[in-house]
């Protein structure tokens, strides 16, 4: 069976996954998806869910950003 060209390329992951591969706490992880933060995580919302797509140019966007070179 062949995967049509339009198909999610990247893996769907929650906030608990997210936290573990960035060595986070998954409540930095869900306050970072609020809208008082200044600068969100990339991320879908399903209903009260929060899912991350890992390997996204938008996530990977997000971490470099995040690199201090000072």
């Amino acid at each position: 069976m062949s995967t049509p060209a339009n198909a999610l390329e990247f893996e769907i992951i929650d906030s608990e996954r997210l936290a573990e591969r960035l060595s986070v706490p998954v409540s930095w992880v869900r306050e970072q998806t609020r809208t008082r933060t200044v600068s969100k995580i990339p991320h879908l919302r399903l209903g009260r869910y929060r899912r991350f797509l890992w390997g996204s140019p938008e996530l990977e966007l997000w971490l470099k950003s995040r690199i201090v070179t000072r």
